[in-house]
C-alpha cells in the first residue's frame, strides 16, 4: 500500500506542476474571456478532496494556493480558499455517486468554484471599496461556469484507469 501511497503522491504532484505551468503559460492567455479564466488548480483541489478525503483535499489546497499567491502577491487569500474548497469538497460523495461521476463532478466543481469565488472575493472586498456582489456576479458565475466546463472536458480526457487508481484509503495501509 506504500507504494500505492507514493506513486500516488508523485502523480498528482506532477499533474499538479503541468497544470500549474498550464495555467501562467496557456490557459492565462489563450483561455481566457476578458478578466474570466478557468482555474486548473481549483479543479485538482476539488477531484483530490472529492476522490482523496477532506485532509488530502486541504493540505493539497493549500499548497496549490500558496503557489497561486506567489503569482497575485495577495499572500493567503488563495491559498485558504483552496483550503476550505478541498476540505470540504468530500460532502458531496457517497457510493451511488460513483457510477455516474463523469456528469456529477463538473456540478462539484460548479459549487466548489461558486463557494471559492464568494469567499475570495467577500475577503477581497473587505479592505478595499470594491462591491462583493458586482465582483462576484460578474466574475464569480462566469468563471465557475467556466470551471465545470473545463472539469467535464478533463474528466473525459482522463484515463479510466487513472480514476479507478484513485481511490486510495489511507487507514488500509497497514493492512496486511
Amino acid at each position: 500500500m506504500r507504494k500505492k501511497r507514493n506513486i500516488l503522491i508523485g502523480s498528482i504532484s506532477l499533474t499538479a506542476l503541468s497544470f500549474y505551468f498550464l495555467q501562467i503559460t496557456f490557459v492565462n492567455t489563450v483561455l481566457a474571456i476578458g478578466q474570466n479564466v478557468p482555474d486548473l488548480l481549483l479543479i485538482l483541489a476539488i477531484f483530490v478532496g472529492f476522490r482523496l478525503g477532506p485532509m488530502p483535499g486541504s493540505v493539497f489546497g493549500f499548497v496549490a494556493g500558496f503557489f497561486q499567491d506567489v503569482l497575485t502577491g495577495f499572500y493567503g487569500l488563495q491559498a485558504l480558499t483552496k483550503t476550505l474548497i478541498g476540505f470540504f469538497s468530500n460532502l458531496f460523495i457517497n457510493q451511488r455517486v460513483l457510477l455516474i461521476e463523469k456528469y456529477y463532478f463538473p456540478l462539484i466543481v460548479f459549487i466548489g468554484s461558486l463557494l471559492h469565488d464568494a469567499f475570495y472575493y467577500w475577503f477581497q472586498s473587505l479592505g478595499a471599496k470594491l462591491e462583493f456582489g458586482s465582483l462576484f456576479i460578474q466574475y464569480g458565475v462566469i468563471n465557475s461556469f467556466y470551471n465545470a466546463v473545463l472539469a467535464f472536458l478533463l474528466y473525459l480526457m482522463t484515463p479510466k484507469k487513472f480514476l479507478d487508481f484513485v481511490h486510495y484509503n489511507p487507514r488500509h495501509e497497514f493492512d496486511y
